[in-house]
This record gives structure tokens, sequence and C-alpha cells, in this order.
């Protein structure tokens, strides 16, 4: 039986413990400016970062950051990403120590780790999820298949998803810090999540998904981040054929799209607009629309 354990997670966040209770934001104190008003002290809440070393069949694999909570999601997830885990049944035991920043994984086919020395040990920070030279890695040499779904939403399940994300976490909510996204069906939301960096939010839905044995094929997600070209290889190596963001897209990002079979629908805002870039198929009403384009003369 796979084995995922959380170490002891220390001291309560009233005593002087790194992290203290995760999803408690720390308190700090700031000097707020204000053009009419001068200067003034406030208490401020800030998000916490949560630096973890992977460790895969006891050697080091990776350096992250991350929200401190649910932290085995985003392992697991990260991992599936970069091609260590393909399912559960291959995850031997996942031990988590947020005190020390360790995560100890065992897999079960050591084969699938790139050999020693086939790249450099790697520190994936929060804004991006990972360093510029990942694209030069092995793992990024096998580009996943492009992505074919039959699934159709309508553009008021895009805007409802949207919505859901941008009043969803509590976090965000207490200190804008955060980001976060949604896994639905074509009608009911199945997960949610948030954390410092948008690539994490992504981790933390495959891990979930590789645990809970659940099919990404007809999914959509819905997340606050931009849409750039590691985003869109992600959601393909997870084989989510609908993608729904808050932000801009990247015109790589899209590229990488039509090339991955993504539906890309971006600058979702206040449960009224969006644009739709890539395979207008996938949205009911959108192929209509597109055929009614003017002509240029």
């Amino acid at each position: 039986m796979n084995n995922v354990h959380y170490a002891d997670k220390g001291p309560k966040a009233a005593e002087p413990a790194p992290y203290g209770e995760p999803r408690r934001p720390a308190q700090v104190k700031s000097l707020h400016f204000d053009i009419d008003e001068g200067w003034s002290h406030r208490d401020e809440r800030v998000t916490g970062e949560l630096p973890i070393t992977i460790l895969v069949n006891g050697r080091e694999f990776a350096t992250m950051v991350c929200s401190p909570w649910d932290v085995e999601d985003v392992v697991v997830g990260f991992l599936a990403s970069e091609g260590v885990l393909a399912n559960r049944s291959s995850l031997l035991r996942l031990d988590v120590n947020l005190e020390d920043g360790v995560a100890l994984v065992e897999v079960e086919d050591a084969g699938n780790l790139p050999a020693e020395g086939a790249y450099p040990k790697r520190r994936i920070n929060s804004s991006t999820g990972r360093g510029r030279m990942s694209f030069y890695f092995e793992t990024d040499a096998r580009p996943p298949s492009p992505v074919t779904s039959d699934v159709r939403i309508t553009p008021e399940w895009a805007l409802d998803l949207m919505e859901g994300v941008m009043q969803g976490s509590r976090v965000f909510a207490r200190t804008g810090g955060v980001h976060a996204g949604i896994l639905a069906t074509d009608s009911e939301v199945l997960q949610f999540h948030d954390d410092v960096g948008r690539n994490n939010v992504l981790d933390r839905i495959f891990g979930r998904c590789i645990m809970e044995g659940i099919d990404l094929s007809d999914k959509v997600i819905a997340f606050s981040g931009r849409v750039s070209s590691e985003i869109v290889l992600k959601v393909a190596k997870m084989g989510v054929p609908i993608l729904v963001s808050h932000a801009a897209p990247t015109e790589l990002g899209l590229q990488n799209a039509r090339q991955l079979g993504i539906t890309v629908i971006a600058f979702t805002r206040h449960g009224r607009r969006f644009n739709l870039y890539t395979y207008p198929e996938r949205i009911i009403g959108a192929v209509e629309a597109q055929a009614e384009e003017p002509s240029a003369d």
C-alpha cells in the first residue's frame, strides 16, 4: 500500500515557528503612504512560502517554493508533470516534513528518473515554477501528445468558474498573495486550490487527480495566472482540454496551445466577458460566432 505521511508540523503560529499554522497569514508592520493623507502605520497580513527539497529514491531532484499547505499534492503533481510518476501505484512512499523543508519520495520505477548528472539541480521559484534552464532539461525534450477531447462548455460556465476562482480563496482575500485554480467538469466544480505560485496551483490539481485516479481528458481548469508557454505545456501534460484564465496569454503560450490542442480563454473578468483564442469548437456558440466575422473589405 502507498504510504503518504506528514511529519510533525511544529509549533503553533503564536510561537516563533518558521511557518506556523499553514493557512494563517503572518502579521507584519508597514508604513503606508497616501498622496492625500501622507504616511501612516499599518498592520498587514502576508502569505507564507515554504522552500521544499524533493528527494526521489534517495537522490535530490529539485527544490521548489510553495505555500505551506497540502504540500503532498504539489510534490506528486510536479513529479507527474516531470514524467517521474505515471500513476498512484508507482508512488511507494511520500514523507513531507514541513519543519525541515524536505519531501522524501520513493517510486517504483526508478528508470523514469534522468541519469545522475543529466541536468543540474534545480531551484524552482514560486512565481514561475521552473528556472530558465529547465527548457534544456531532458524531460522537456519529450513534448506531450496533442489533447483530443469532445467536451464542450457554455460561455456562462467559463464565467462562473472564474468568479469561483477569484472569490474562493480566503488567503487571497486576506493577503492578495496567492494564485488560485479550479478543476471542473462541464457542470460541476471538483477541486479548488491556492498557492503562492501559479504553476504550483496546477501541480496541486494534477497531484490530487493522480492520488484519486481522476480522468482529466474531459475536464476544465480555471485559474488566476497568465497563460504562458510553460503553463500550456503543463496543462497539455495533464491532458486537460480547456484552460480558462483571469489574466493575459503570451504569444508563445497561444502557439503552444494551437500545437497541443488546448482551448484557451483569457481576460475572463467580472462575470461578463472573456477572449477566446484557440479551439472554439469546445465553447458552445463560438464556432457560429466565428463564422459571422465580417470580411476585411
